[in-house]
């Protein structure tokens, strides 16, 4: 319909991307199209667009201009000959405005054609309203074929297109003049409620200062009662603690007397499977304790305090330890001119129990923590006089570090040391390369969450033998029976190099 366009001025209302009025300028001879929103960031995009197409429009006028539909107002200077717009009466609060922009936008004659959906009934009241504005307005939906074949009537969003005939020169209809006059009343109206909303809003600004005001006072005298309990506080607390201070003072000035657990009052040790007899270092720093091993006695210094890398854990006798040291003396036979390496000794009981009772070519005894070191020293000075074993020594060993230049032992002892299943394989890396073929481990365990039972799968796959056992001594067993930490033993050894992985379990 290109002659439609021919030598007329042609005005676009809600030209959103622009793309009705850029077709029209590139593809007919109109003499100006001049785009319009009410949107200023849409009338940016469409003077994008415009430069995009620079060159393309022949001798028509394209321009885009900032228009917000109004009601009322004075008729265009240079009205226009057509006017069209797509999809813009979806929002009812708008019909009025639009079809009054259209009303002084147009020539006497000029058209209005809209194409848009019927949106949930929105063109069919645009249609209403506009047929008491404009004396000719036509609804068409077979206007173009080819729409038709693109977008089936039946679709809910199929265009519909309203033709609407500007009435000739002379008076505006009654109908018109009574739309311009509700429009004028309705903006009155408008200015009206937002002058009494910018009252009410003054109103409620001018209560809120007070209230603020208000509560800025309380809060001060909130803050200056808190600040005076806080000193009255301070000053009852500060008493209070020179108080404490002076009672403490005074119990320190007191003689102390060292606490005694039940088994040192029995003279007993701690799992009651060895005599023993405590004493307390005059600063109560650490206890000298003495067991009765057999006939000969082994000394254990024992730190009361003190930071090591395992906590207090370091610090005890676990029953564990002393199931191990009672096996050690009823079977010292097997550890004679043998070379025995104990691991993660602790205070050392067990160790010091071999080079006492046994006739071992080397006891070598080790921790991986410096200051239990230092402590497993002492102690092997402390009885260096009752040593049976050639030689007992005491050094720092990390497992799986530092193991080249060790010579293997005939026997690797140890009590508790598999409670932590992420020390598994360094563990057995360092149980495999010090330990001769011949060798044996021989540990001593409590069940603890299952990392025995951890422990014991993992070293079948390096020990061709795993036994483990819990009837090994009737003394542990009377000792201990029913005890959740009692004791398992458990020996390793290679038997047969040839042969895959055995676990022997026994009641």
């Amino acid at each position: 319909h290109r002659k439609l366009f021919e030598g007329r001025r042609v005005l676009i209302l809600g030209a959103g991307l622009g793309l009705v009025g850029i077709a029209c300028a590139a593809c007919t001879e109109a003499v100006s199209i001049e785009m319009t929103d009410g949107d200023p960031e849409v009338v940016g995009t469409l003077e994008a667009s415009l430069r995009l197409n620079e060159g393309r429009f022949g001798s028509t006028q394209v321009s885009v201009r900032h228009l917000f539909w109004s009601e009322t107002g004075e008729r265009a200077e240079d009205p226009y000959d057509l006017l069209l717009a797509a999809d813009v009466v979806y929002l009812e609060q708008f019909h009025a405005a639009l079809l009054g922009t259209a009303l002084r936008s147009l020539k006497s004659g000029g058209h209005f054609v809209l194409i848009a959906s019927k949106r949930n009934g929105s063109l069919d009241k645009f249609v209403t309203l506009a047929r008491t504005v404009f004396p000719h307005t036509t609804v068409l939906d077979d206007y173009d074929a080819d729409v038709t074949k693109a977008i089936r009537r039946s679709s809910k969003c199929f265009p519909i297109m309203v033709r609407l005939c500007s009435p000739e020169a002379g008076e505006l209809p009654e109908s018109v003049l009574r739309l311009c006059a509700e429009g004028r009343e309705r903006n009155q109206e408008r200015q009206r409620d937002a002058q009494r909303r910018e009252r009410r809003e003054e109103r409620r600004r001018t209560l809120q200062r007070e209230r603020n005001a208000t509560m800025a006072e309380c809060r001060k005298i909130r803050l200056e009662e808190a600040r005076r309990r806080a000193e009255e506080e301070a000053a009852i607390a500060a008493a209070a603690a020179a108080e404490t201070a002076a009672i403490a003072a005074a119990e320190a000035a007191k003689p102390r007397q060292p606490v005694l657990s039940h088994a040192e009052q029995a003279g007993r040790s701690d799992w009651n499977l060895f005599s023993r007899r405590c004493t307390c270092s005059e600063d109560e720093t650490y206890k000298e304790m003495v067991f009765d091993c057999r006939g000969q006695d082994v000394i254990v210094k024992k730190p009361l305090y003190g930071d090591f890398f395992h906590g207090d854990f370091a610090r005890k006798m676990s029953p564990s330890e002393e199931a191990l040291a009672l096996h050690i003396i009823k079977h010292k036979r097997q550890f004679k001119k043998k070379r025995v390496l104990v691991l993660g000794a602790g205070l050392g009981f067990a160790g010091l129990v071999a080079g006492v009772k046994t006739a071992a070519k080397h006891v070598e005894i080790t921790d991986g923590d410096d200051k239990i070191v230092s402590l497993l020293k002492e102690n092997v000075a402390l009885n260096s006089d009752a040593f049976s074993a050639k030689k007992v020594t005491a050094r720092r060993l990390f497992w799986g570090e530092g193991l080249e230049g060790i010579r293997p032992f005939d026997w690797i002892i140890a009590a508790d040391v598999v409670y932590l299943e992420d020390q598994h394989t360094v563990l057995l890396k360092t149980l495999r390369r010090l330990l001769k073929p011949s060798g044996t481990v021989l540990m001593f365990a409590s069940p603890r969450a299952g990392s025995l039972a951890a422990f014991t799968r993992v070293a079948g796959g390096v020990f061709d033998r795993v036994e483990a056992t819990t009837n090994y001594d009737k003394d542990v067993e009377a000792g201990m029976h029913g005890f959740k930490c009692f004791p398992r033993m458990l020996r390793l050894q290679w038997s047969n190099p040839v042969a895959g992985p055995a676990v022997v379990q026994r009641s």
